[in-house]
């Protein structure tokens, strides 16, 4: 299975971490870091830096390391326009 945290400027680094230390250790599994854009990302306190290695892409599951709900839908709706989403 293929697992994506979705990171954005401003996280709490700890809400992406924390379940990644959990979902990179299930069997067959792949956990990646992506962004609406591949590249640095800073958390909420402007000085830990994550990499988001991929641009938002389709997979099986997608974790949302936050709490903003304008976040996630534009998330959502990034999704839904790739060519190759099923609903």
């Amino acid at each position: 299975m293929e697992i994506v945290i979705y990171l954005y400027h401003g996280l709490t680094a700890l809400d992406a971490v924390g379940p990644y230390e959990i979902l990179i250790r299930l069997p067959n599994s792949t956990v990646k870091f992506v962004a609406k854009q591949k590249g640095v990302v800073l958390s909420d306190t402007h000085f830990l830096k994550m990499i988001a290695d991929y641009d938002l892409v389709s997979t099986e599951l997608v974790l949302f390391a936050n709490h903003s709900d304008e976040i996630i839908l534009a998330a959502l709706l990034l999704i839904a326009e790739m060519p190759d989403y099923t609903q």
